[in-house]
């Protein structure tokens, strides 16, 4: 096996950082569009429903809560595997 084959091959490490990478970027992804709905929904409410039981705060509190939390974790998984590329 020479160095090029080496090189070429995903570890472990690399496999787990570009499958968590997808999963926030997804989560960050929805949890953006639940945001932007939910504003939408709450500038512009829908007359025939009366009430919204935990809807639009509820649905903004969490929105916002993961992109605190996940969108800081994709961006620095990306520097990582941007970092640890060739």
């Amino acid at each position: 096996m020479n160095s090029s084959e080496a090189g070429s091959r995903s570890g472990p490490r690399e496999v787990f950082f570009h499958l968590l990478a997808i999963i926030t970027l997804y989560i960050s992804a929805v949890s953006f569009g639940t945001l932007l709905f939910s504003y939408v929904d709450s500038f512009f409410p829908d007359p025939l429903i009366e009430y919204y039981p935990h809807g639009v705060p509820g649905a903004i509190r969490w929105a916002i809560a993961s992109l605190i939390i996940v969108f800081p974790a994709y961006a620095w998984l990306s520097w990582t595997i941007r970092r640890s590329m060739p």
